[in-house]
C-alpha cells in the first residue's frame, strides 16, 4: 500500500493555535496601552514599545502569514529589512 501525502493544509496551524496567537496579540496590546497610561517619558517608552511591536509583528508573520511553514528564504526576505528598520530607528532615537 502506498503512503498518501497529507494535504497542504496540515502544514499550517490549527484553529486553537490561531486563537492562542490572537490572545497573545491582545495581551501585548493591553500591555502597550497600560504602558502608555503610566505617564513615563517618551524616551523611556521607545525601547519597550519597539520590542513589543516587533513581538507582535513576528507573531503575525509566523502564524497568519504562514512563514513558519514556508521556506527560510521568505523569512529572510521579511526579517532582514525589519532588522535594518529597527536598527535605523534605534540609531535615530539615540541621536536625538
Amino acid at each position: 500500500m502506498q503512503a498518501t501525502n497529507p494535504p497542504a493544509e496540515s502544514q499550517h496551524a490549527r484553529r486553537g493555535t490561531y486563537a492562542l496567537v490572537f490572545v497573545l496579540l491582545a495581551l501585548i496590546t493591553a500591555v502597550e496601552v497600560g504602558l502608555s497610561y503610566l505617564g513615563l517619558p517618551r524616551a523611556t517608552l521607545t525601547a519597550p514599545f519597539l520590542m513589543l511591536s516587533l513581538g507582535k509583528a513576528s507573531l503575525v508573520a509566523a502564524f497568519f502569514m504562514h512563514l513558519r511553514s514556508d521556506t527560510r528564504f521568505y523569512t529572510y526576505v521579511l526579517v532582514v529589512p525589519a532588522l535594518m528598520l529597527l536598527l535605523f530607528a534605534l540609531l535615530t532615537a539615540a541621536s536625538s
